[in-house]
């Protein structure tokens, strides 16, 4: 029952409120507001485990940080690129979801190694609340999503959709 009491605990503090409860609450609402779309979820999975795989702890005066490469966003910002269509919420919920995981499984990580206990390896997920990556990273997956489209939207008026540039 120790950690039921320390997971409720966590997720009410400051920090988890808006690192990862607000997000999951965005994600579990995008589910259910937005029909579902064929993703190409086996790209999803190998964008998490390239960001499990490169993520390294780093020690400092201010203690031990977590830095995750966020892979999904930069598949997804090469796919907008190359022309794909994504819903927002979607992206949102995508990488909130890719960056959750490679947060908990390297917080895990630390556990057999004494630096961590079984009942509290979580309370470093999100812990820079507003500025972890948790939450700036699924929102710039959005807003790039809205701008894509935004840009999409305006060039169809008066140019040909796919023109090649310097031949138009």
């Amino acid at each position: 029952m120790d950690i039921l009491n320390s997971v409720f605990s966590y997720l009410l503090s400051s920090h988890a409120l808006v690192a990862v409860v607000l997000p999951l609450g965005v994600c579990l609402l995008a589910g259910v507001l937005t029909a579902p779309v064929q993703s190409a979820w086996y790209l999803w999975v190998a964008m998490t485990v390239l960001s499990w795989t490169f993520a390294r702890w780093e020690e400092s005066s201010d203690g031990l940080g977590l830095f995750i490469i966020p892979f999904h966003f930069f598949y997804l910002a090469f796919s907008l690129y190359l022309g794909k269509e994504w819903v927002a919420s979607h992206a949102y919920a995508q990488s909130f979801g890719s960056l959750l995981l490679v947060d908990l499984f390297k917080a895990y990580e630390l556990v057999p190694l004494g630096r961590e206990s079984l009942e509290t390896f979580f309370w470093g997920v999100g812990g820079a609340g507003a500025f972890d990556s948790l939450f700036v990273v699924p929102l710039a997956s959005a807003l790039l999503v809205f701008y894509v489209r935004a840009r999409r939207h305006a060039d169809v008026g008066g140019r040909e959709k796919n023109h090649v540039v310097g031949l138009a």
